[in-house]
């Protein structure tokens, strides 16, 4: 096979075996009958391949071939692989019995069917709104619901959200949240595969049957199995204003020019910036007296506007995520939320983003 064809494979499979573990044989490759399997327990993966039985290091062999090219032939004797390329000759002791070498569980059967591209968008955007703090393991994930032809994706820190519906094939409904490690990890093989399938595999316990595993089959040559994470995630439905009251219609490319012009006064301790209406133009206002301050007229049109602080990083990241040309601010009403929620909409996305 072709050097850079097995450097593309471990480095894929590297991503979901342990970095460092106190068993090393998570950080191994596993290879059985044209399979190889990588997992540290958390996140597996399954990937074609055409390597002879056994357990290797994969870390170590991308080491060896960073400086390869051309063919490389890989052959196993005994407990010993043997890498051979144009220019190097190296040997690797396996050193372990596959056979203790955790399974990566094949894909059973399919519950949801989606195209590939979309869903690795959603990831991404949500990843950006999911929280990253340890101490809310809940929210560091990403959520993936599936009912009614359609598979919600939503990201939350507890201060801004990002939802979105993709069409699928859904042919039994499902929920479950993906930690932030899988869904990274997902994302990369997204880009191997056009459409992908999704098992929701449940076991049941003291009677009690819920999701355990989340199993998604790219392209039916790849099989990326992850454990789902455990307590539940924000009721999303119930947290979203149904009611709109005041709007701001922009330039989407004018906001992000104006945000960038007053964020050099912005301070960690500060990063808001207020938006305020002169009945004509929002006003944009950021940084404090102690600090120094900016301001900015933007023109727009404005339907009713309070005046309100936003966390200028947040509004950026949704300008970002968009592609639309103008881009819509909705103050929402909600009597259990003072101050409500901001509110922008763009084709299937939704953001939230509290002041």
């Amino acid at each position: 096979m072709k050097t850079q064809e097995l450097v593309h494979t471990l480095t894929r499979l590297n991503r979901a075996a342990a970095k460092k573990s106190y068993s090393p044989i998570r950080e191994r490759i596993v290879i059985r009958n044209g399979v190889a399997m990588a997992t540290d327990l958390e996140v597996g993966l399954r990937i074609p391949c055409d390597l002879p039985n056994g357990v290797l290091d994969g870390k170590k062999v991308l080491k060896m071939l960073k400086t390869s090219a051309g063919d490389v032939l890989v052959d196993r004797t005994k407990d010993q692989y043997h890498i051979r390329t144009e220019k190097l000759n190296f040997t690797i002791p396996d050193g372990f019995d596959a056979v203790d070498v955790p399974e990566v569980p094949a894909f059973g059967t399919g519950h949801v069917i989606v195209d590939a591209a979309p869903l690795r968008r959603a990831l991404d955007i949500a990843l950006i709104h999911a929280a990253k703090e340890p101490t809310k393991y809940a929210l560091n994930g990403i959520h993936l619901e599936a009912k009614d032809n359609v598979l919600t994706v939503s990201g939350t820190n507890g201060k801004r959200l990002f939802q979105i519906r993709i069409p699928a094939a859904v042919s039994k409904s499902g929920m479950a949240t993906l930690c932030r490690r899988a869904v990274e990890v997902l994302h990369h093989e997204l880009n191997n595969a056009e459409w992908v399938a999704i098992e929701f595999f449940e076991t049941t316990v003291d009677e009690r049957t819920e999701v355990s595993e989340i199993r998604f089959n790219l392209g039916n040559t790849t099989v990326f199995v992850s454990r789902v994470v455990e307590g539940s995630y924000p009721p999303i439905e119930e947290i979203i204003p149904t009611t709109r009251e005041g709007s701001f219609t922009v330039n989407r490319k004018s906001l992000l020019q104006a945000l960038a012009e007053i964020d050099p006064v912005r301070t960690e301790d500060y990063p808001g910036v207020t938006y305020e209406s002169d009945g004509y133009d929002m006003i944009l206002t950021a940084g404090t007296a102690e600090d120094g301050t900016a301001s900015t007229h933007i023109r727009g049109t404005l339907n009713t506007w309070e005046k309100i602080c936003l966390n200028s990083d947040y509004i950026v990241d949704i300008l970002n995520a968009v592609d639309t040309e103008d881009v819509t601010l909705h103050q929402t009403k909600d009597p259990d939320v003072s101050p409500p929620p901001i509110c922008v909409e763009s084709k299937e996305d939704l953001f939230l983003v509290m002041p």
